[in-house]
């Protein structure tokens, strides 16, 4: 705030103070927030590539792309089955193939019914929104 004063005293106007005080307001919160959030998590957040940023990135994946169809907390269908516990069934409602990876992995990407296909999904992803839908 010192410095802040300092540079809008020295040409006398008062809007460089007032931009100079948030300026440095913001700074000092943002570092702050995140010095905070290390002191709190102490490193038990998850780095990149971890399993729960993959199940996150799929969760996110998920929200865009299936939940307009799709139920992840019931088996009741919506427009399309609901998928909580897939990965725990024998076979697949709309197909009536094995849940595996694989199997779902082709049912996303051209789907056996109504269900629109979505190849633009890189493997990365497709990666992430499995391992999201193995958390159902």
């Amino acid at each position: 705030l010192v410095l802040a004063f300092f540079l809008g005293r020295k040409e006398g106007d008062p809007s460089r103070l007032t931009f100079a005080a948030y300026a440095l307001c913001f700074i000092l919160a943002s570092s702050l927030g995140y010095l905070g959030g290390e002191i709190v998590f102490k490193g038990r957040v998850s780095p990149v590539g971890s399993v729960s940023s993959l199940v996150g990135e799929g969760e996110k994946l998920f929200v865009q792309n299936c939940s307009a169809c799709h139920r992840t907390d019931s088996t009741e269908a919506k427009l399309g089955p609901g998928l909580k516990g897939l990965f725990k069934r024998d076979t697949m409602a709309s197909t009536g193939q094995p849940v595996n990876d694989e199997t779902v992995r082709r049912q996303i990407q051209s789907p056996a019914k109504l269900m629109p296909p979505f190849p633009s999904l890189i493997p990365q992803q497709m990666d992430a929104l499995i391992a999201y839908l193995k958390t159902l």
